[in-house]
């Protein structure tokens, strides 16, 4: 491989490396909007008040919602809804992980 091609390997990696990174910020910050959204609305029981199973069978209606509607915005909604869900999840795991290894 040349010094020209390896660089442009190089940097096409970095670039696809950083709108990567940009795409997770950007559906951080989605979430992020969405659950401090919610909380105004009075929504509790993300991290253990809320029974995980509900969370769960929540997470695939919305998954089942967002492939039965044309609308854009509802999709970015339900894919929020997901992620939040699921970050709802993977905290709890982490959770219930660490009590198991004590």
């Amino acid at each position: 491989m040349t010094d020209n091609l390896k660089e442009e390997a190089i940097q096409r990696a970095t670039r696809e490396k950083s709108e990567l990174m940009a795409a997770v910020d950007q559906y951080a910050d989605a979430m992020r909007y969405r659950l401090l959204k919610k909380y105004e609305e009075g929504k509790r029981g993300w991290d253990s008040g809320y029974p995980s199973r509900d969370l769960e069978n929540e997470l695939l209606l919305d998954a089942a919602d967002m492939r039965s509607t044309e609308s854009q915005i509802r999709k970015r909604d339900e894919l929020t809804d997901i992620g939040c869900r699921a970050m709802m999840l993977f905290v709890r795991s982490k959770r219930m992980t660490a009590a198991e290894e004590e």
